[in-house]
């Protein structure tokens, strides 16, 4: 069966997702939890109850790395478990980039971050879940 368009982008968006949660979250995890590398503003953890990115590197890494990474095999092989998924990704990744907005105000980074889960849910709503998944 070929896939549809908009299943087609959205494995292009989630792609993209997953690859960014493991170079964001990998240099934070192994190499520099302080944020240097990644050129990270100092003042982001000014308030909040962690001293280092360490968790931020987790959370980039196994949430979005590796959760992205399970809903594209999902979306590759057609589950109807990847539907579901994708739509929780693409809202915990839009309610931490407004965490984000309201830690740091209205950062270049930020505003290009948001393109990728609202272009993922956007494609999500817009594929034929009867039609395109299967188990």
């Amino acid at each position: 069966m070929r896939a549809p368009l908009a299943a087609k982008g959205l494995l292009i968006a989630e792609i993209f997702g997953a690859i960014a949660g493991f170079s964001g979250g990998e240099p934070l995890l192994l190499h520099d939890p302080s944020r240097r590398l990644l050129r990270l503003p100092s003042d982001l953890l000014k308030g909040l109850p962690i001293t280092n990115y360490f968790p931020a590197g987790l959370w980039l890494f196994f949430v979005y790395g590796a959760g992205l990474s399970l809903e594209i095999y999902g979306l590759w092989r057609q589950k109807r478990w990847a539907w579901p998924l994708g739509i929780l990704l693409g809202v915990i990744w839009r309610c931490w980039l407004s965490f984000e907005f309201y830690l740091s105000g209205l950062q270049p980074f930020i505003t290009i971050w948001l393109v990728q889960p609202l272009t993922a849910l956007f494609l999500l709503l817009h594929i034929n879940r009867e039609t395109y998944f299967h188990d």
